[in-house]
This record gives C-alpha cells, sequence and structure tokens, in this order.
C-alpha cells in the first residue's frame, strides 16, 4: 500500500508539475 501511495503521489506531483508547465 505504502509504495502503490508513493507511486500515485509521484505521478500527481508529475502531472501537476505539467500541467503548471503547460499553463
Amino acid at each position: 500500500t505504502v509504495p502503490a501511495y508513493k507511486e500515485m503521489s509521484m505521478y500527481q506531483l508529475l502531472v501537476i508539475s505539467q500541467d503548471h508547465l503547460t499553463h
């Protein structure tokens, strides 16, 4: 559960980062 949560967190962070970059 921990690794999955961490992976999701990293993915979310990446998406947010890309979103900020695109906008």
